[in-house]
C-alpha cells in the first residue's frame, strides 16, 4: 500500500454503546417518525473533527498526534436542538445535558493531531451532539423541540474512534475502522 493510498472520507468520533442507542431510540419513540430523513441509529455517533479524504499517511499522521487522550469520561446526553435554528432547522441533534471539559480537550487534540497532519483547521467552533435527522427543505421545529422532554442519560466513554463514510443505496454507513483507547 502507498503512503498516497486514499482510505477514504474519515473523521474522528465518540461511538454510542448500545445501550445508549437502545435509550435514545425509546425515548425518541413517540416521535416517530422523526421529520426529514432520520440518522438510522447505527449511525449514531458523536463527531470530534471531520477530516475528508485522507491518505495512509495522513491517517497515519493523526493517529501519532493523538497521544494525551484523558484517562476515560462520562457523559449526559439530553437536550434536544437543531442546526441552525429552530424555525429553519435542517438539521434535528441531540446534544450534552451538561458540559464535559473532557469531551472538549478530546476535540482539542483531535483537532491539533488533525492540523499538525496538513488538514485545514476548523471553522466552526466544537459543538458535541447526535445527529438525529437531516431536514431539506428547512422545517420549522420549534412546537417539536418545545413538547421533546430532555433525556437524561449518562454514558461512559472509554475510546475514541475512526470512522470510514461509506455510500450504501438508502444512504451512508459509518464504519469504525480503528479503536485508540483512553488514556
Amino acid at each position: 500500500m502507498s503512503p498516497d493510498d486514499p482510505m477514504g472520507r474519515l473523521f474522528l468520533g465518540v461511538a454510542l454503546t448500545h445501550d445508549a442507542r437502545a435509550a435514545i431510540a425509546a425515548h425518541l419513540g413517540p416521535m416517530s417518525p422523526l421529520p426529514g430523513r432520520p440518522a438510522p441509529p447505527h449511525n449514531w455517533h458523536i463527531t470530534l473533527r471531520f477530516l475528508g479524504q485522507t491518505t495512509t499517511v495522513q491517517y497515519e499522521r493523526v493517529l501519532s498526534g493523538l497521544d494525551d487522550l484523558p484517562l476515560s469520561l462520562s457523559l449526559e446526553l439530553g437536550a434536544f436542538g437543531t442546526f441552525p435554528n429552530p424555525q429553519r432547522s435542517n438539521v434535528l441533534w441531540l446534544g450534552l445535558g451538561a458540559p464535559s471539559p473532557e469531551l472538549e480537550a478530546m476535540a482539542a487534540a483531535a483537532e491539533e493531531s488533525a492540523v499538525a497532519a496538513g488538514f485545514s483547521p476548523e471553522e466552526r467552533p466544537f459543538h458535541p451532539h447526535v445527529t438525529l435527522s437531516r431536514l431539506r427543505p428547512p422545517h420549522d421545529l420549534r412546537a417539536l423541540i418545545d413538547s421533546v422532554p430532555h433525556l437524561r442519560l449518562r454514558m461512559a466513554v472509554d475510546a475514541m474512534t475512526v470512522f470510514r463514510t461509506r455510500s450504501e443505496s438508502g444512504g451512508m454507513r459509518y464504519e469504525a475502522i480503528e479503536t485508540l483507547a483512553l488514556g
